[in-house]
Parts: structure tokens; sequence; C-alpha cells
């Protein structure tokens, strides 16, 4: 299904990748670190107006000498990129968990945003897939460049969104489920190199 140029489609992965990823996220062995994040109300006085909490783990990042040992991991969703897209660079890989953040009653977005950008504020050009790894709530919403709410998806274990990264979005907190666990994966289409390896 495509609306709004944001490409969803349901069961990327066949359902045993599923259930090995949703397993291997909730492991011990996976370390996460702890980051703030900021919600967004649309008020320019306001934007920052808390900041509730979210764990990483960076999987993959552009540049930096060592990759996670956990990488591997994400190979079918890779995969699936590289047969939609060809050739392509990976830039960078995570897994974002977020939970219920009390006093939040009610969804409210994370601060709008893209996610790859050059020093000086330019977008990098890439493109994005979300990956839902588990059933939630919390939805994603994608925005105009007026900050407006266009669109907003629901997580739910194995749908991808694919989408190009110049497209502002934001997640939310979950508000009945402990936590939403999804997969980030940014990526430059480049036909003229050879396809990028993951281990």
């Amino acid at each position: 299904m495509i609306k709004n140029n944001i490409n969803v489609i349901n069961d990327i992965v066949p359902i045993r990748q599923q259930i090995e990823l949703y397993k291997h996220v909730r492991d011990s062995k996976i370390a996460y670190r702890l980051y703030n994040t900021h919600i967004f109300t649309g008020d320019e006085d306001q934007k920052f107006n808390h900041a509730p909490q979210q764990l990483s783990h960076h999987l993959y990042m552009v540049e930096e000498d060592k990759a996670s040992p956990h990488l591997e991991i994400i190979k079918p969703w890779f995969d699936v990129i590289t047969k939609k897209y060809g050739d392509v660079k990976l830039l960078r890989a995570k897994i974002n968990m977020t939970f219920p953040y009390p006093p939040m009653v009610r969804y409210e977005p994370q601060m709008p945003h893209i996610d790859m950008q050059y020093e000086n504020g330019e977008p990098i050009d890439h493109k994005v897939l979300l990956y839902y790894i588990n059933d939630s709530d919390g939805p994603t919403y994608f925005f105009n460049d007026l900050y407006e709410i266009t669109d907003s998806i629901q997580p739910k274990q194995g749908v991808g969104v694919f989408f190009d990264g110049s497209q502002i979005h934001a997640a939310s907190n979950p508000v009945f489920n402990p936590f939403r666990f999804v997969l980030n994966i940014d990526f430059q289409v480049e036909p003229s190199v050879a396809q990028n390896k993951l281990y």
C-alpha cells in the first residue's frame, strides 16, 4: 500500500524471522543506551514541553570503526532493501524502544525530524525503512513542511514502512503497551557501487 509517498508493506519478512528479531531485541545480551526525546506541541514557545525517554541500540553508523555484533540479525531486512532498490549504501541502523511515560495519557509526537543531516543542517539524500518489531500502540506521525500532521501509522509486528529521507516524521510513546520496538534503517541508493554487505 502506498499513500502520500509512504510505502507500507505487511509481513515484509517471513513470520519466523519476525519472531527471531523480536526475541533477539528482548535478550539481555543486547545493550541499550538511554536517550531523551522531546515532545512536539506545535507551539514554538513550548516545543520542548517534556522529554520522555527512549532506549536505543545502534547496530551500524557510517564512518564509525566498529559495528554492533548484533548487526547480522537484520540481514533479512537488508536483503528486502536490496531486492527493492538494487545496490545501496547502509548509512545507519538502530533499534529503538519506547515505553509509556507518565503522566502521558494520550499520544503526543516526539520532535519531528529527518534522520540524516550534514553538520550544516542540510539533509543527506537517503531513504528510510521503519520496521515494527512488535504489536504496540504509539503511532508514527508524518508531517508536511509546516509541521502539520499529514499521516500516521500504527505499529504492527511485521509491517515495514519505506519513505524518502526528506519526509519529516516522529515517533510517539505507547500509552497502553509496555514497550514499542522499532528497527530504523537509513540507506542511500547507489547503483554505481558494489552492494554493501552486513558482515
